[in-house]
């Protein structure tokens, strides 16, 4: 594994725009959520993204494929891990979840991050927050940094993190 920065993609992308979802019942019946966030976009979307990434421990330029990599968020700028084939192209590309606690919500089981991928401040979902230690940002204390999946939350359609990890613990 290791880690870099999207420097090109081959998609004409437009930027960041809104993205929806909507979460229908299993057999029908109204929908359960619904909800958007911003993501990279291109032409044409559902196809494989190619371009090249800058790698952070040499900065060596890397050339990358990655199928869905547009609806994956991959954009020029963004952080990411990537894996490469034998012939050096990185063809397994993601974003580097990181974040940063914003908020614990008063019930304890989750608040807000920005992620610093996307520079998106986020929902999170993890009980117990204050006891693994979770610390929000605040009057000059920077917020607990964490490594995260992403998943979309059947409650809201909203990009929702869940899985932290503390970074360095």
């Amino acid at each position: 594994m290791a880690k870099g920065t999207i420097k090109t993609t081959g998609s004409q992308q437009t930027g960041i725009t809104g993205v929806g979802i909507t979460l229908t019942p299993p057999g029908g019946g109204p929908p359960v959520g619904s909800g958007g966030f911003g993501q990279g976009t291109g032409t044409p979307a559902g196809l494989t993204l190619t371009g090249t990434l800058q790698d952070d421990a040499t900065g060596a330029i890397v050339n990358f494929i990655q199928p869905f990599g547009i609806e994956l968020g991959l954009a020029v700028g963004c952080k990411v891990v990537y894996y490469t084939a034998s012939n050096g192209t990185a063809n397994s590309v993601r974003l580097l979840h990181k974040g940063e606690i914003q908020t614990i919500n008063p019930t304890n089981d989750g608040g807000t991050l920005l992620d610093k991928a996307t520079g998106n401040t986020i929902d999170f979902a993890m009980a117990l927050c204050q006891e693994s230690g979770l610390v929000p940002a605040g009057a000059g204390v920077k917020g607990t940094r964490v490594h995260f999946e992403t998943i979309f939350s059947p409650y809201n359609a909203n990009p929702t993190a869940v899985a932290l990890e503390i970074m360095g613990g």
